[in-house]
């Protein structure tokens, strides 16, 4: 009896072993199941995200060639605006020298002309004092000769007088004789 109770514990404890294994055979047929479901839904998920990476690396692949090309005229464009502005900064410096020579056209002329002014200011004080020192010797020339025709019609009218004395003495002197 002694074999036959071991062998029921046995039994029991191969049963038990049994059930265990079905029960962790059916756990890991469940969970390689479920990782072979994972595994697919990953599959389709990797191969839409490829589809979606392929996509966008074919976007960015036409974005990167309109992106060169872009650039390109771009840079076309900078060299043209460079040669441009190299073009203006000459005609800029050109116009400037143009001006400084006529800045300095203009400094000489007002030089010039303010000589001129200058010139003419002390020309015209020179001619005003001819004119007052002319005017003043008119003055005393005309004084002078009022001053002699006024001692001549003096010494006229003297004569005149005397004369007349004479005569009258005279025609004193025949009536008288």
């Amino acid at each position: 009896e002694v074999w036959h109770g071991r062998h029921r514990t046995l039994s029991a404890e191969l049963e038990e072993l049994i059930r265990r294994r079905d029960r962790e055979v059916s756990d890991l047929q469940a969970r390689v199941d479920a990782v072979a479901s994972t595994r697919e839904v990953e599959a389709l998920t990797q191969s839409s995200e490829r589809t979606v990476l392929q996509d966008k690396v074919e976007t960015l692949a036409k974005d990167t060639a309109l992106s060169e090309a872009s650039a390109q005229r771009a840079r076309r464009r900078a060299l043209q605006l460079e040669q441009q502005l190299a073009q203006a900064e000459a005609e800029r410096d050109r116009l400037q020298t143009t001006a400084d020579q006529f800045r300095q056209q203009v400094r000489e002329a007002d030089e010039a002309l303010g000589e001129a002014v200058r010139g003419n200011e002390a020309l015209r004080e020179q001619m005003e004092v001819q004119r007052l020192d002319a005017q003043a010797a008119g003055d005393r020339d005309l004084r002078l000769c009022h001053d002699m025709y006024d001692r001549r019609m003096e010494t006229q009218v003297q004569n005149h007088m005397d004369t007349q004395a004479d005569l009258g003495r005279q025609v004193k002197a025949m009536e008288e004789s």
